[in-house]
């Protein structure tokens, strides 16, 4: 299978033309189809891809990897570009309504949270031809493009920060904020015949476990790539360290982290891999064959 991933949205760029911002959005194109992984938090998307002559007029799904703003914020403006009906694939919990909260689950403080959800309602992006396809099993996305479901929480150590909080209605009066597991965190996994490629938009139920849901899923050890949002930016040291000890237990060919992975964990996961850890930014391009 030959199988082209490009960078349209990412924390950092590098090339004349493109705009970075807070966000990711990936395209894959293979056997003449290409998926839109997540969106950006804006309208970038649609120049950067214009900028990059990508086509997104060409694209057959779009698949959400959670929805927090800096993955989803950029669909409304891919819907009205397109002006199309299109699959949009994703965990039912996507609409939630998030928030961060600086302060410790025992003591949030709820003047002062900041949401961090998807911006429109499920109707709005319904009236611009979304067709949503909620989930929270793996879906086949093609013959060997699976979306995760979602990811089984295994170890004891990828916990998601108490500051990710959500809204909950008890009933017509009363709502409770509680914490967030971003229940709705997928994640892209190409099942190609040699091995396996593993995109993720934020790991906020932890690489390593994404890693492992992939493994069970497909069967296969081998793991041809590794790319995307690895959600270290926020860890303490502990964190990010034991992190690389584990990924340095399977066989992983290259590793592309982005977005929200950090600049310092991203030079850990450079000095731990070497050639093999190669920092992803808006523009880039990788062909897998």
């Amino acid at each position: 299978m030959e199988l082209k991933i490009t960078f349209l949205i990412d924390n950092t760029v590098y090339l004349q033309n493109l705009k970075a911002e807070h966000g990711l959005s990936i395209m894959l194109e293979f056997s003449k189809e290409k998926i839109l992984f997540d969106c950006g938090q804006s309208e970038a998307v649609l120049d950067n891809a214009k900028n990059l002559n990508i086509n997104l007029m060409d694209i057959s799904k779009i698949v959400l990897s959670h929805g927090h703003y800096d993955h989803s914020g950029g669909l409304l403006s891919v819907l009205k570009y397109i002006n199309k009906e299109i699959n949009i694939f994703a965990h039912p919990a996507i609409f939630g309504k998030r928030y961060v909260a600086k302060n410790s689950l025992s003591n949030i403080d709820l003047d002062n949270k900041r949401y961090i959800g998807i911006p429109d309602s499920q109707k709005t992006y319904e009236k611009h031809g979304a067709l949503f396809n909620l989930n929270s099993s793996s879906v086949y996305l093609s013959k060997d493009i699976i979306l995760s479901g979602w990811i089984p929480r295994k170890n004891d150590f990828e916990k998601v920060e108490d500051e990710f909080v959500k809204e909950i209605d008890i009933n017509k009066s009363d709502n409770y904020i509680i914490h967030d597991e971003v229940d709705d965190d997928n994640a892209i996994i190409v099942n190609d015949s040699d091995g396996i490629i593993i995109i993720s938009g934020c790991a906020q139920s932890g690489i390593i476990n994404i890693v492992n849901r992939a493994i069970d899923l497909t069967k296969k050890q081998r793991i041809k790539a590794i790319i995307g949002g690895l959600h270290l930016s926020s860890r303490d040291d502990y964190y990010v360290n034991q992190t690389i000890s584990e990924l340095k237990k399977y066989d992983i060919d290259l590793i592309i982290p982005a977005h929200c992975t950090g600049l310092s964990a991203m030079c850990k996961l450079r000095e731990a891999f070497n050639e093999k850890c190669v920092f992803g930014s808006v523009g880039k391009s990788l062909l897998f064959k």
